[in-house]
C-alpha cells in the first residue's frame, strides 16, 4: 500500500464515518411524520405498520430504532432465541414473521456474532457494532479490488459511489448483515483471483451462511473456473472446482437442518412467514425507482464485459438471482453487486460523482428514517 492508497483509504473512512453521523442525527432529529410528509407519504401509511404491531414507536431511542427494526428484529431474535420451531399460535403477523421457524429466513453467522459480543454490549448494540465495523472493512477491501481494474483514482470514485448508494447508506449503518456479507464476498473474490481456491471456498461458505444469496458464488466460480481452464484439461479444472465446492457441504447441511426443524424448504418460508410469493419480479417492476435502478444495472452489466468478462458474469448472476427469487425491492440488493460500482465509478468525473452522491444521500436519509420507524422501504 503506497501513500496514495493510504490517503484514499483515509478519505473513504472519514467520509463513511461522517455519513454515518449524519444518518444517525437524522434519525434522532426527524420524526417519521415530518420527513415522510416532505416526500409525499401520507400519515395513514406512516402509521400502518404501527397499528399492525399494536405498539407505539414514538418513544423508542435512537439505538433501538437503528438496531431493532425490520430485518434487524429477525437477526437479533435469532441471536436471543436460537433456531427452533415455535409451536405457539402467533398473535399477529409480526409474531409469526420474526419468531419461531421464520427465524430460519436469516442464516446464523451474523446472529452468532451478535450473541458472542452481547456479553459486552447487549444484543442490539452488538448488532450495530458488527454491521458498522464490517462496513468499514467492506469499503476498504472494495477499494483495493476496484484498483485492480480501474486504478487508484477511479477506485476511489467507485468506492464512494458504493458507499452512497441509498440502500447501502441505510444498511451499512443499521443492524443488517449486508456489510458482513460483503466483506466475505470480497475476500472470496480476492482469493479466487489469486487462485487460492480453498480460501476462496471458505469465504464463499461464510458469505452463504451470512446471507443465502452467497450460495450462488459456488456455481458462479465453478462455471468461471471450468471456462477459464478449458485448455488445461478436464482433470485439473475439476480438481480446482472441488477445492471450492467442498465448502458448500456445510451450507447444504444447514438447508437440510432448517427443513427438518421447520418442515418447510427455505424457498417456502417467505410464503409461510409473510404470506407472499417468493418470486419478486412482479412486485419489483411495480416500483418506478427500482425499474430505474435495474435499467442502470443492466447497462452496467453490458459494458462490464468490455472491462472484464468475469465481472460481467458475477453481476449478471446476482441480478438474475435477486430479481427472480426475492420478495422485496430488488434495488436493495443491487447495493452488494459490487462490480456495477466499479463500472460506473470508472465512467464518472468528479462533478458527476458529487451530483450522484448528493441525490443518493437525500434518498438515503429518507430511507434510513423510514426504516428506523418501521415504515416499509419506499425506493
Amino acid at each position: 500500500m503506497d501513500d496514495v492508497d493510504r490517503r484514499n483509504i483515509c478519505i473513504i473512512l472519514l467520509l463513511a464515518l461522517s455519513v454515518k453521523l449524519l444518518l444517525v442525527s437524522s434519525v434522532y432529529m426527524f420524526g417519521p411524520q415530518d420527513i415522510m410528509a416532505h416526500v409525499g407519504i401520507p400519515n395513514n401509511m406512516v402509521y400502518a405498520t404501527w397499528s399492525i404491531l399494536n405498539m407505539s414507536f414514538e418513544g423508542r431511542g435512537v439505538v433501538e430504532k437503528l438496531g431493532y427494526s425490520h430485518d434487524s428484529v429477525g437477526l437479533i431474535n435469532a441471536a436471543v432465541e436460537g433456531y427452533h420451531d415455535d409451536l405457539r399460535e402467533p398473535g399477529n403477523t409480526w409474531e409469526k414473521s420474526f419468531h419461531g421457524k421464520c427465524l430460519f429466513n436469516w442464516p446464523f453467522v451474523y446472529p452468532l456474532l451478535s450473541g458472542v459480543f452481547s456479553v459486552f454490549f447487549g444484543y442490539v448494540v452488538s448488532g450495530l457494532v458488527i454491521a458498522n465495523i464490517s462496513s468499514f472493512f467492506a469499503v476498504s477491501f472494495f477499494y483495493f479490488i476496484a484498483k485492480r481494474y480501474v486504478g487508484g483514482k477511479k477506485a476511489l470514485y467507485s468506492t464512494v459511489l458504493l458507499m452512497f448508494y441509498p440502500y447501502n447508506l441505510t444498511f451499512f449503518t443499521v443492524s443488517y448483515a449486508e456489510p458482513l456479507y460483503l466483506v466475505f464476498v470480497l475476500l472470496s473474490w480476492h482469493y479466487f483471483m489469486e487462485k487460492k481456491y480453498a480460501s476462496c471456498g471458505f469465504f464463499a461458505l461464510a458469505a452463504s451462511l451470512t446471507r443465502y444469496p452467497g450460495v450462488v458464488l459456488f456455481l458462479m466460480y465453478s462455471v468461471l473456473m471450468l471456462y477459464n481452464g478449458r485448455g488445461g484439461g478436464i482433470w485439473k479444472g475439476s480438481c480446482d472446482v472441488l477445492k471450492i465446492c467442498v465448502f458448500v457441504i456445510p451450507v447444504l447441511f444447514w438447508f437440510f437442518f432448517s427443513e427438518s426443524v421447520t418442515g418447510l424448504a427455505l424457498s417456502e418460508l417467505p410464503s409461510y412467514c409473510y404470506e407472499t410469493n417468493a418470486y419478486a419480479i412482479r412486485t419489483f417492476l411495480s416500483n418506478p425507482v427500482s425499474v430505474l435502478f435495474l435499467y442502470f444495472a443492466c447497462v452496467g452489466v453490458v459494458f462490464l464485459g468490455k472491462k472484464d468478462k468475469q465481472l460481467r458474469v458475477y453481476a449478471l448472476s446476482f441480478i438474475l438471482l435477486h430479481l427472480l427469487f426475492f420478495r422485496s425491492s430488488t434495488s436493495r440488493y443491487l447495493g452488494v453487486i459490487w462490480p456495477l460500482f466499479i463500472y460506473y465509478g470508472s465512467k464518472l468525473d468528479r462533478t458527476d460523482l458529487i451530483f450522484c452522491c448528493v441525490g443518493f444521500l437525500i434518498m438515503g436519509v429518507v430511507n434510513t428514517v423510514a426504516h428506523s420507524n418501521f415504515i416499509p422501504l419506499i425506493f
